[in-house]
């Protein structure tokens, strides 16, 4: 199973130490467009879940979700499990996250377990 995060370089060490020591295999995007290049490139179902960070320089978790949802569109391809991850909390900013086509959100900072149980359900709910 492959997971594509997205993170500040400090923070994406850490979580994809943590992922792969759970058995993941783990990519690291740069930015919000290298996520949606990542995707896009990769073969339907490369990935089990991309973890969006929220705030990304380049582009943005919200726009790059929306490119890659309007590329599976385009492409007649299944969606991508993608989980939002953020410090902002409000209701709005979930709404918000799932309005522009993500599965699920994670507040930051994140918890291990709930981190890997979001994962998990990601990949039940993919069925992979």
């Amino acid at each position: 199973r492959r997971v594509l995060f997205r993170s500040n370089e400090l923070n994406a060490e850490i979580v994809k130490t943590i992922l792969e020591s759970r058995g993941l295999l783990v990519d690291v995007a740069n930015n919000g467009l290298d996520a949606v290049v990542k995707v896009m490139t990769q073969p339907a179902q490369y990935y089990c879940c991309v973890l969006m960070d929220i705030q990304m320089p380049v582009m943005d978790g919200h726009e790059a979700t929306r490119r890659i949802r309007n590329k599976e569109k385009e492409m007649n391809r299944p969606a991508v499990a993608i989980v939002g991850m953020s410090g902002d909390a409000f209701d709005e900013d979930v709404a918000m996250a799932k309005a522009d086509g993500m599965d699920d959100y994670l507040i930051k900072p994140l918890d291990n377990n709930m981190l890997f149980a979001m994962i998990e359900k990601m990949i039940l709910k993919e069925g992979r």
